[in-house]
C-alpha cells in the first residue's frame, strides 16, 4: 500500500513539473525540450534561463496595453508563444523557411553561405555578393531556403551579421509600418490584416499596439516574423564561421575579408566593402514610425523593460549591453546567462 501511495505521489510530482512551464516572473524555470539550444550533451541552460522572463515580459506587455494591473496570461499561451518565437514550432505554424544566401566558385571550396538576419545588415551583405556575381563568369549567387530551426550544410565560410536588438526593433517597426501601406487593399494569405493596423495612423496607440503584438508574440504569420525573431535563434541552428556586429562593420569585413581571401582556391577578386550604395531600403525613406516607436520607448521604461526581457538572449549571446532604464531587472540575469553560454559545454557559444 504505502509503495502504491509512493508511486501515486511520484506521478503527481512529474505532472505538476511538466505542467509548470515557464510562469514565473524571474528565475529559472523547465521547458519541454526542443532543437533549439541543444548542443552535443543536451540542452543549453542558458535557454531555461530565457523562458523565466517569458512570462514576466507577456504579462508585462497585457498590463501595460490594458491598464489592469492583474492582467494574466495563460500557461499555454506562453509556451506556445515562446516555442514559435525559437522556432521550434515554426513549421507546424505555417511560417515560411527561413533564406539563407549562398556564393559560389568553379569549385568545391568556393563556397560562401550567408544566414541572413533582417534588419542586420542583411540586404547590405546580399547585394555586395549579388552584384559581384553577376560581373564574374562561373559566380553565382542565389538564395539557399533552409528549414527554421534545422542545422543547414555549411559553406567553407558561413557567416552573418548582429545587431544591437532594441535598435533592431525600431528598424522592424518602421519596415513593417512601409509594407503595411504598400499592400493596403491587397489581402490574401500573406497579407491579412495584423491587430496594430486597426489602430489610427500616427496614433501612439498604434505604437503601443505594435510592441503588444510583438511580446506576446500574437503576430503568427502575419507579417514576416524574421524582422523581430531572436537573432541568436538563427546563429544557435547553423555552424557560423564568423558572426559581425552591424556597429563595427568596418572591422567585421575586414575579418571576413581575411576569411575569403583563405580560400584555396580564392573566389576570383571578391571582397566586401562598406559601400552604403548597396542595400538602401526604400522604408528609410520614411523614418516616422521608427521615431514615434523610439519616442514611447523613452517615455514609458516599462515597455522598454519589457523589449529587454524579450530579447535578452540576444544581448547575453552577442554581449551587447542593456539600456539603462533596463539594467536593475535585467543585468544580473544577462551577465549569468552570458557566463552559462561561456562555460557550459552543452552551449554553443
Amino acid at each position: 500500500m504505502r509503495l502504491r501511495e509512493r508511486g501515486l505521489s511520484v506521478a503527481l510530482l512529474l505532472v505538476a513539473v511538466v505542467v509548470d512551464i515557464c510562469v514565473q516572473d524571474n528565475g529559472p524555470s523547465l521547458q519541454r525540450p526542443g532543437r533549439i539550444g541543444a548542443g552535443p550533451r543536451g540542452r543549453c541552460p542558458a535557454m531555461d534561463m530565457m523562458m523565466g522572463v517569458c512570462g514576466d515580459v507577456m504579462r508585462t506587455a497585457e498590463r501595460l496595453l490594458t491598464e489592469n494591473e492583474n492582467a494574466s496570461v495563460g500557461t499555454k499561451e506562453v509556451a506556445m508563444g515562446w516555442d514559435f518565437y525559437f522556432g521550434s514550432k515554426a513549421k507546424a505554424l505555417g511560417v515560411p523557411r527561413q533564406r539563407d544566401h549562398v556564393m559560389r566558385g568553379g569549385h568545391p571550396e568556393q563556397v560562401i553561405r550567408y544566414s541572413r538576419i533582417y534588419k542586420a545588415g542583411n540586404d547590405f551583405i546580399r547585394d555586395q555578393m549579388n552584384t559581384f556575381a553577376k560581373t564574374r563568369e562561373g559566380v553565382s549567387s542565389i538564395a539557399s531556403y533552409t528549414e527554421v530551426g534545422n542545422s543547414s550544410k555549411t559553406g567553407k565560410i558561413a557567416f552573418t551579421f548582429v545587431r544591437e536588438p532594441t535598435d533592431r526593433l525600431l528598424s522592424a517597426y518602421m519596415e513593417l509600418e512601409f509594407r503595411t501601406r504598400k499592400r493596403k487593399g491587397k489581402r490574401g494569405k500573406h497579407n491579412a490584416e495584423v491587430p496594430f493596423e486597426r489602430e489610427p495612423e500616427g496614433s501612439t496607440a498604434r505604437v503601443a499596439r505594435f510592441l503588444y503584438d510583438v511580446l506576446t508574440l500574437k503576430v503568427g504569420n502575419l507579417f514576416e516574423p524574421y524582422h523581430i525573431w531572436s537573432q541568436a535563434n538563427v546563429v544557435w541552428s547553423k555552424r557560423m564561421t564568423y558572426v559581425g556586429k552591424v556597429e563595427l562593420m568596418d572591422a567585421g569585413l575586414a575579418s571576413l575579408n581575411d576569411l575569403i581571401a583563405g580560400l584555396s582556391p580564392p573566389i576570383s577578386d571578391f571582397r566586401f566593402a562598406n559601400n552604403r550604395t548597396f542595400g538602401s531600403h526604400k522604408s528609410s525613406e520614411h523614418p516616422a514610425p521608427k521615431l514615434r516607436l523610439g519616442s514611447l520607448l523613452r517615455q514609458e521604461p516599462e515597455w522598454q523593460k519589457a523589449v529587454c526581457g524579450f530579447y535578452l538572449l540576444d544581448y547575453a549571446y552577442f554581449d551587447y549591453p542593456l539600456p539603462v532604464v533596463c539594467i536593475s531587472r535585467y543585468d544580473n540575469l544577462r551577465r549569468d546567462m552570458r557566463e552559462v553560454l561561456i562555460s557550459d559545454p552543452r552551449c554553443k557559444l
